[in-house]
């Protein structure tokens, strides 16, 4: 079908099949998260790994706020982490972190959360080596309730 196309022809047609693929998968790809997520995700606010120590917060209206937060001096997969998660306007049966590396794929790593009698929810883990030098990680902050549909926010931070 394609030999009445002369070679420029064929690129178009190629370059726009590949296009509408793409925007498929993606579309697919986004669907999917959100069914996970029961649409609750929410975007965080922009925050550097400067901020870490003192909280990037992810905010869903102005009544809703996930504070996250790590209390280790470097951020490095060499030592373990301590994990500090704040909730405003939130009941929590229980919160979990969901570690991922964003560009490459390192496993899942998921760890509950314990809540402290000072409302902070904590946890400790290491994070597995990277043959680069840094490596960007998502920690995703699960939120449920019962009877509701989970909820929640994504970080990214870089690890040496």
């Amino acid at each position: 079908m394609l030999e009445k196309f002369t070679g420029e022809s064929r690129m178009w047609i190629l370059l726009m099949v590949a296009t509408a693929l793409l925007a498929t998968l993606l579309v697919l790809t986004q669907d999917l998260r959100q069914a996970e997520a029961g649409n609750q995700l929410f975007s965080p606010l922009p925050c550097s790994n400067g901020q870490l120590k003192t909280g990037c917060i992810a905010q869903q209206g102005v009544d809703k706020e996930i504070r996250f937060i790590i209390d280790s001096e470097v951020v490095s997969s060499s030592a373990p982490l301590d994990y500090r998660v704040q909730l405003k306007g939130f009941d929590a049966d229980k919160v979990e972190i969901d570690l991922q590396g964003k560009d490459m794929y390192m496993g899942e790593l998921r760890m509950k959360l314990e809540r402290g009698e000072d409302g902070f929810y904590r946890g400790r883990g290491q994070l597995p080596a990277c043959t680069t030098e840094t490596m960007t990680w998502r920690a995703t902050v699960w939120i449920a309730q019962s009877g509701e549909d989970a909820t929640g926010s994504w970080f990214d931070f870089d690890a040496k």
